[in-house]
């Protein structure tokens, strides 16, 4: 008897653990979707496209196809990226940085302006614009 008292104890002891790290992990993902929830990529008629919040997939097929229609309707214009981001996809990444060389060969130059972060990948879209300008917190 005394054998079963004591399994009996572990495997509770091993169930309360198991449900509070579940607790916890539904915590944080919960948290996580509120963090990334908030992501927006908006245009407007003055060719300011802003990458707000992480750099995906989504996001990444809105301002390529915008950054695109941009250069091939404009000639010579600026276009200007303002970016609050964490980073993102690589792929991304590079998809948004070949439309903005795509609007550099036909004349039209980049300006990118950082509010508050540009990290990782936006921070190397940061650095492939023409002109750039962070603010100074």
């Amino acid at each position: 008897m005394r054998i079963f008292n004591h399994f009996t104890k572990e495997i509770t002891g091993f169930f309360v653990g198991l449900v509070f790290a579940l607790f916890l992990l539904f915590v944080y993902a919960s948290q996580v979707q509120a963090e990334t929830s908030y992501r927006q990529i908006t245009f407007d008629e003055r060719k300011i496209v802003r990458l707000e919040g992480p750099i995906g997939d989504y996001e990444t097929r809105t301002a390529y196809f915008k950054l695109k229609e941009y250069a091939e309707n404009t000639e010579n214009q600026p276009i200007v990226i303002n970016i609050d981001s964490y980073g993102g996809s690589v792929d991304a990444m590079m998809a948004i940085i070949q439309a903005i060389e795509d609007n550099r060969a036909r004349g039209n130059l980049t300006y990118c302006f950082v509010d508050r972060k540009a990290m990782s990948a936006a921070l190397i879209i940061f650095a492939a614009c023409d002109y750039r300008y962070a603010a100074p917190d």
